[in-house]
């Protein structure tokens, strides 16, 4: 996480301040190759400046700085199976995330590096977001999503 994420999370600001849904159960490449895609399509609607980071919340709560990214690129990450690897950090549990400058949402994915049919995604979106995907994101994964408070849920999932 970043120093600015850290310090929302903990204050319960956006995007900490909505839910985040997540894939409940392994997701497959295809599924998370779906569910990213899908989610990049979205970037189009609300044009901003988006930063992309590798978050170590689980891991050990290292914080990291985002590097600014466009749209085009982080299309390109989540194009196909070899560049969404390529994204990934490769150390246990530490995610690749992506966030807009508004902090509206914040989107994660981790592909296992011991265990490559083990991948997930997750979706936080802040209470005032303009657009709320998160319905949809049920008909990319319906067997395998949860619903929670996202506050919670980074309060569980903290490694640090």
């Amino acid at each position: 996480m970043t120093p600015d994420l850290e310090q929302r999370w903990k204050q319960a600001q956006m995007p900490f301040d909505g839910k985040i849904v997540t894939s409940g159960v392994d997701s497959s490449m295809q599924t998370l190759l779906k569910a990213l895609k899908y989610f990049t399509k979205l970037l189009d609607a609300n044009p901003q400046n988006f930063y992309l980071y590798h978050d170590w919340h689980e891991h050990d709560g290292y914080l990291t700085q985002a590097k600014p990214i466009s749209s085009i690129k982080l299309k390109n990450m989540v194009a196909n199976e070899q560049s969404l690897r390529a994204s990934m950090n490769g150390e246990a549990e530490v995610r690749t995330a992506v966030y807009p400058q508004s902090n509206e949402w914040l989107m994660r994915w981790y592909i296992d590096p011991d265990d490559s049919a083990y991948c997930d995604f997750e979706f936080c979106i802040a209470t005032t977001a303009k657009n709320n995907p998160l319905e949809q994101m049920y008909l990319i994964n319906p067997q395998g999503l949860n619903q929670l408070a996202a506050r919670t849920y980074f309060d569980k999932s903290y490694g640090g």
